[in-house]
């Protein structure tokens, strides 16, 4: 795609190589059909020479974004149902073409054939529908309600922002009702659509990053003991090893580690 050309303000800068993700099973070239094969040459294009005898590659997905963005969750979801994708570092690419997936020039964005997919709560959903097997309308319905609940409610009550949409602070320092719902919602199960492992799903994944975004942002945070089922929820993803695959193991154990902290005995009128 034309979008996958350095912009001319940085033309001489060096090309960096772009992250290939493989699950241990693939799903061959052909099988992902023409519109990705032909984004995948683009991008191969774009990266590097290509080679005279071209090796043949699984392909997938293709996933603009960058660790310091809110795309390490659309990859903590892909590592966990096992989809090959690749991932573009959306500063090797000019995101003010009209080619370019997000059409405000915004991460993550998604490449997936002729389907381009903006916002991450659209993008997890999309591939969920695709390729996690959430393929009824019953099935969409029983995780989408909770990705849109963590990007249209629990995404403001854990970043508070100025009218600039810059952060100021979190609403986890205080006690907002919702996180008791959500806590006494978990009281009895072990992920959102149940217990066992065959329950984890999407949903996880979206309500899940947003909790866990908030000691990433907020380290000094004590305020996470209110919610003991919160609490052991947000411990129990961080131990998940695709988490730590897309987040990185330094950021999984640092984050179990200030999740885990008891809370400060003032914190509850003890003195």
């Amino acid at each position: 795609p034309a979008f996958l050309t350095v912009p001319a303000r940085t033309a001489a800068a060096p090309r960096a190589p772009r992250a290939v993700h493989a699950p241990a099973v693939g799903t061959g070239l052909g099988a992902v059909g023409v519109g990705a094969a032909a984004a995948l040459a683009g991008a191969q294009a774009f990266f590097g020479k290509r080679r005279s005898r071209p090796t043949v590659r699984n392909a997938g997905p293709i996933l603009f974004g960058s660790q310091g963005s809110r795309s390490p969750l659309v990859n903590w979801y892909l590592h966990e149902i096992g989809q090959e994708f690749e991932m573009v570092q959306a500063a090797q690419v000019d995101r003010t073409s009209p080619d370019y997936p997000h059409p405000f020039g915004k991460i993550p964005a998604l490449q997936d054939g002729d389907a381009k997919v903006f916002e991450s709560g659209a993008i997890l959903m999309y591939l969920a529908d695709k390729y996690g097997g959430l393929d009824t309308p019953a099935k969409r319905a029983e995780a989408g309600k909770w990705v849109v609940w963590a990007n249209a409610s629990l995404d403001p009550i854990c970043f508070k922002e100025d009218g600039n949409g810059r952060v100021l602070g979190t609403g986890l320092a205080d006690d907002p009702p919702a996180l008791r719902t959500l806590d006494a919602f978990l009281a009895d199960r072990e992920f959102l659509l149940g217990s066992g492992e065959e329950s984890f799903s999407v949903a996880d994944v979206a309500v899940g990053s947003y909790l866990l975004y908030v000691p990433l942002f907020f380290p000094d945070i004590n305020t996470l003991p209110r919610w003991p089922n919160v609490q052991r929820y947000m411990l129990q993803l961080l131990k998940r090893p695709a988490y730590a695959k897309a987040f990185g193991e330094g950021t999984a154990q640092k984050l179990q580690d200030v999740v885990s902290r008891q809370a400060d005995s003032k914190l509850f009128g003890l003195f």
